[in-house]
């Protein structure tokens, strides 16, 4: 569906838009995790999205 796309999904470190970010990737695209001051959380949707999806 979305491979060889990229999405850069403001805000993806927490709530709604992790929630983008992992769905988008569950579809096939290469997301850019965005984030303004979590970067633990960032990472860990990082890492969700790394391990599951990948």
């Amino acid at each position: 569906m979305l491979a060889n796309k990229i999405a850069l999904v403001t805000g993806s470190s927490k709530g709604i838009s992790a929630g983008i970010a992992v769905e988008l990737a569950k579809s096939g695209a290469n997301i850019w995790v965005n984030y303004c001051d979590s970067p633990k959380s960032a990472l860990e949707v990082v890492n969700q999205i790394r391990y599951t999806y990948r």
